[in-house]
């Protein structure tokens, strides 16, 4: 799991080598649980059919137990297709999605480096029924992640308001 006290620190990387020249293409699949207490009554699906998360205020409530499934289940097929395939294939299970924290710790440990394509899954995403597969290139998951610190100084509003630094103001213009 890369909840938030493993800090993303929680991937695993595989690479498949087929031992001819070709590009490099990494698979990318989330693998963490999120920080949310799961529904613990009859009306919630994985609770009643006994694949709830068995640790309190972790579950995988964006699918990425699935993520991870599919990830495993393309590594699989591209097992016993290795005798047809060139080039490498680096199977990116990252953690801390959400919180943009697993991207950045992998990327910082090179994980991303020498790739030629990237491609990146997630579960449920404009698909109107089971089977379909919707596609995108636009970046429309992806995040940035922003800590701004907003220090003042206390002033009287009523008697010398220009003697102060208003940081709520600030805060909320910045907003």
């Amino acid at each position: 799991m890369g909840g938030k006290d493993a800090g993303g620190k929680t991937g695993v990387v595989g690479i498949m080598d087929f031992g001819k020249p070709g590009y490099t293409v990494a698979l990318r699949f989330d693998m963490d649980a999120n920080d949310l207490m799961e529904l613990a009554d009859d009306s919630h699906r994985p609770f009643r059919e006994n694949f709830s998360s068995i640790n309190e205020g972790a579950m995988h409530g964006c699918g990425h137990d699935g993520h991870a499934a599919m990830g495993l289940g393309i590594a699989e097929v591209l097992a016993e297709m290795k005798d047809e395939l060139i080039g490498k294939v680096k199977l990116i299970f990252q953690p801390a999605e959400e919180g943009a924290r697993g991207a950045k710790c992998m990327t910082e440990k090179g994980i991303v480096d020498g790739v030629d394509y990237m491609l990146g899954v997630h579960l449920g995403l404009n698909a109107q029924k089971t089977g379909m597969v919707a596609c995108s290139s636009a970046s429309f998951q992806e995040s940035i992640k922003t800590n701004a610190v907003f220090k003042g100084i206390s002033a009287h509003a009523g008697a010398a308001p220009q003697q102060g630094r208003n940081a709520l103001l600030a805060a909320a213009t910045l907003l």
